[in-house]
């Protein structure tokens, strides 16, 4: 008998968070280059967990983003604000 898993739809979305730590660690962390490279099978371009917006395609930054009150805040919460990322 053979068991396979698939990722929930839960776990799917967690792939990003993942990557942007993965990321994050091979610079910082990685001193001789990233252990391990990701390639896109689509086009064969090596590369990296990159932010886009879903609404325009652009690439995110953190100078382009502003923090809003969004549908589950309580009456009258404002959004922490966001450290300046310099």
């Amino acid at each position: 008998m053979r068991f396979d898993y698939h990722l929930t739809e839960k776990g799917r979305d967690l792939w990003v968070v993942l990557a942007a730590m993965r990321q994050w660690g091979d610079r910082w962390e990685a001193p001789d280059g990233p252990p391990v490279v990701m390639k896109h099978e689509t086009c064969g371009h090596i590369g990296a967990f990159v932010p886009i917006c879903e609404g325009c395609g652009e690439r995110l930054t953190r100078a382009e983003l502003t923090p809003l009150a969004g549908p589950g805040a309580l009456p009258g919460q404002a959004p922490l604000p966001v450290a300046d990322a310099r």
